[in-house]
């Protein structure tokens, strides 16, 4: 009795619909992807969280906020969603 899978096994199985999703297709044309045109005009933020265990700290979430024409990441640590409002206030000003 076999305790795993043998790849030689794998290799054999014909499936056509995972024929069908290896189409190839045109490569999407190169285009500038900032659409900034200064420091700090456009940001992107995601929140994260709860997290498992929290920080040494108390923190349960983290936000990242990236601003997109110089591509720099901030990171700052939340204990609770209440806060994103003020800290994104702080990073405004």
């Amino acid at each position: 009795m076999k305790d795993y899978i043998d790849i030689d096994d794998v290799n054999d199985v014909k499936c056509e619909t995972c024929d069908i999703s290896k189409i190839t297709r045109k490569t999407h044309p190169n285009i500038d992807i900032n659409q900034s045109s200064e420091i700090l005009e456009l940001l992107h933020a995601d929140l994260c969280g709860p997290i498992q265990p929290e920080s040494y700290g108390g923190a349960k979430y983290f936000m990242v906020l990236v601003d997109d024409f110089s591509g720099m990441y901030f990171t700052y640590f939340l204990k609770n969603k209440n806060e994103v409002f003020d800290i994104f206030s702080q990073f405004k000003a």
